[in-house]
């Protein structure tokens, strides 16, 4: 797969996942409405490590450098994280 297409896919896949995870965990994650805060706020924050990822991959796809080095680090990452 070339890099641009995977970096693409893994930003727009990574994105969705982070605007999910930020915006409503409770949701994302089958909760009860009355979940304590302190779990919501403990829930939001891979969410804002997938936008930050996202972002990475979404700038990281146009770079003529990256062919080589990025995608290994982007599976490395996403097998991290996921």
């Amino acid at each position: 797969m070339k890099p641009k297409v995977m970096f693409t896919i893994a930003a727009i896949y990574m994105g969705l996942l982070g605007i999910l995870l930020v915006a409503s965990p409770s949701m994302a994650f089958g909760l009860a409405p009355d979940a304590p805060a302190s779990l919501i706020a403990k829930l939001r924050l891979p969410g804002s490590l997938f936008l930050a990822f996202a972002v990475m991959n979404w700038f990281a796809r146009n770079s003529d450098d990256s062919a080589h080095a990025m995608p290994s680090s982007s599976v490395t990452r996403w097998r991290l994280y996921s």
